[in-house]
C-alpha cells in the first residue's frame, strides 16, 4: 500500500504551516507525517502558511512518486502563501 510521505519546515519560531490531504488535516504545525494511500485513487494535497514576512518554508513530499515536491519559499510582505495539486496513488 503506498503511503504519502511529507515534510514541512518553517524557519520563523512562530506561525502557522497546515498541510490538507483531501478535506484532512494531515499536518497542523511543521514536522513529518505519513498517510496511507489507497492504489488508484485520486487525491489533491494543499497547505497554508501564515508566518512573519520574510520567512522561509518548505514542503517536502518523498512518496509516492506521482506526488513528489520539494518547494521551498520566502514569504512576501502580507507573511500569508499556500498552494497545492492533484495526483493519483
Amino acid at each position: 500500500m503506498p503511503s504519502l510521505s511529507i515534510t514541512t519546515l518553517l524557519s520563523g519560531s512562530t506561525g502557522t504551516l497546515l498541510v490538507m490531504l483531501d478535506s484532512s488535516t494531515v499536518l497542523g504545525s511543521p514536522g513529518s507525517a505519513s498517510v496511507p494511500l489507497t492504489t488508484g485513487q485520486s487525491y489533491v494535497v494543499q497547505w497554508y502558511v501564515d508566518a512573519a514576512p520574510g520567512d522561509d518554508y518548505t514542503v517536502r513530499i518523498t512518496s509516492p512518486e506521482e506526488a513528489r515536491i520539494n518547494l521551498e519559499r520566502r514569504l512576501k510582505a502580507d507573511g500569508k502563501d499556500y498552494g497545492g495539486f492533484r495526483f493519483t496513488a
